[in-house]
């Protein structure tokens, strides 16, 4: 998972980092070492190599799908998604 932030955290194997996001009125938390870090701008962008989450990968990857279908429906790279799951 990547992503990006204007805090600096530490690239290290026993760093553990703890993301809670909420998507579609859900909540998922996903903790992950930092993989790799690149700054660009005032940003720091980072790999989170996950290790272990609070939902299954199915329903993660289920839950990633529905907020890119509600967010931009009729977008071209997610009419297959769309038509797929009429």
């Amino acid at each position: 998972m990547e992503f990006s932030t204007t805090l600096l955290f530490p690239v290290q194997n026993g760093y553990r980092l703890t993301l809670t996001l909420m998507l579609n009125r859900q909540m998922y938390l996903i903790t992950g070492t930092v993989g790799s870090r690149a700054k660009s701008g005032n940003l720091y962008h980072y790999e989170l190599d996950i290790t272990g989450r609070s939902v299954s990968r199915l329903e993660w990857i289920r839950g990633l799908n529905d907020w890119l279908l509600r967010g931009q429906p009729a977008r071209h790279p997610y009419k297959v998604h769309y038509i797929y799951r009429k």
